[in-house]
């Protein structure tokens, strides 16, 4: 699988634990020269402003301190841990 679309597709992400640290984790989010602070907030505005009609009803937004958490353990097999991913979102948008 390659990398999935951000418009109408990244609020998929919230529904699963792994799904929203999967956004702080990978290497662009993780490794971003933003503050824990900026970097929520960042987060927050895109899926506000991309998620259309796949963000879930009911969300937490992300805090600096749940970034700050994410980002100590940024992902390194990012290709594998994506698809998984993936499978779990594709499959749970089934059922």
């Amino acid at each position: 699988m390659g990398v999935p679309p951000l418009q109408n597709f990244v609020g998929y992400f919230l529904n699963s634990p792994k799904g929203r640290a999967y956004l702080i984790q990978v290497p662009g989010s993780a490794n971003a020269t933003l503050t824990d602070q900026e970097l929520a907030e960042v987060i927050n505005w895109m899926l506000y402003s991309y998620a259309g009609a796949s963000l879930p009803k009911q969300w937490d937004l992300y805090t600096q301190d749940e970034v700050a958490a994410y980002r100590k353990a940024p992902l390194t097999q990012v290709t594998s841990f994506r698809n998984e991913l993936l499978q779990e979102i594709f499959t749970h948008r089934k059922n």
